[in-house]
Formats: C-alpha cells, sequence, structure tokens
C-alpha cells in the first residue's frame, strides 16, 4: 500500500512538477498529496477495523481417540513435536474439517510417521493390538499411516504411498 502511494506522489510531481516560480500548480500538488495521506489513513483505519470485526475461533487441539480397530484420522500434519510428557513421546498434530487433533505417538506409530512430512495429506488406521513379545510389557498397538503424495509418473493409476 505504501508503494502505491509513494508512486503515486512520485507521478504527481513529474506531471505537475515542483516550480518555485509557480505557487499555483506547487499549492496544487500539495492539496493532492495531503488528499492522498488522508486516503491512506482511511484505508489504515478501515484496516484494523476489519480486523477488529474478524470472527476468532479458539484453537485448543482435542486428542484423537481409537477404541476399535479400523478407527482412522485423516487430514495435514501440521506439527510433530518429539520428546513431550512425562513419558517424553512424540506428539503429531493434525488439521481436518473437524479441526486440529493431537495423536500421541506409540512404537510402532513413531516408526511410519518418520517418512511423513509437515504439510503431508495422512490418514493413520488403528489396526488393533499386537502380539505382547516381553512379558510386563504393554503389547504394540498397530497403526497403518498413509500419505497421499502425488506421484510423478507417466501412470496415471499411482496409488498413495502406504507404510
Amino acid at each position: 500500500m505504501d508503494e502505491k502511494i509513494k508512486e503515486l506522489k512520485l507521478r504527481l510531481m513529474i506531471t505537475y512538477g515542483i516550480s518555485k516560480r509557480n505557487p499555483q500548480l506547487r499549492n496544487r500538488l500539495k492539496k493532492e498529496i495531503a488528499r492522498l495521506k488522508t486516503k491512506e489513513r482511511k484505508l489504515i483505519i478501515e484496516s484494523k477495523r476489519r480486523k477488529t470485526e474478524m470472527a476468532y475461533k479458539e484453537v485448543n487441539p482435542d486428542f484423537w481417540t481409537y477404541e476399535k480397530e479400523g478407527d482412522f484420522i485423516e487430514g495435514i500434519l501440521i506439527k510433530k513435536q518429539e520428546k513431550v510428557g512425562e513419558n517424553e513421546s512424540m506428539l503429531y498434530t493434525i488439521e481436518n474439517a473437524d479441526g486440529m487433533k493431537n495423536v500421541w505417538g506409540s512404537a510402532i506409530l513413531d516408526q511410519r510417521m518418520t517418512l511423513v512430512h509437515v504439510g503431508d495429506q495422512i490418514k493413520i488406521t488403528y489396526k488393533g493390538i499386537g502380539e505382547q513379545k516381553k512379558k510386563g510389557k504393554n503389547p504394540p498397538k498397530i497403526f497403518k499411516v498413509e500419505v497421499d503424495k502425488e506421484i510423478q509418473t507417466t501412470d496415471s493409476t499411482a496409488e498413495p504411498i502406504q507404510t
């Protein structure tokens, strides 16, 4: 906006010229510049007014909960955080039509999410509980992670990458 005002001022100077010999032209130029400054102030005030009239939405992501095999979440991966909480777990933030959801990592999910980048469209599907390998340890939670990426290929039947 400032650049346009400066450009207009410059054009006015070129068009009308700044001449000490011609006070009428000088006064006309000063009035035009004053008018532009007033217009600029009005635009700034109007933009601030519009900003205060914006509808704000609280950003407080819920946590995605899965209960049965086949539960899934899909959306855009917004953020990956490491060493979060008392267990120093991974925390993934996904945005979809329902808003933002946080997803706690697990050994298998974290391993599969290493190939996913912030900004990717993803789908995480809970596949159930795996077999308990060691006594005293919780059985692993199994997840399927799919990434929707445009694969540059001549084959139009290319499918999303699955991990």
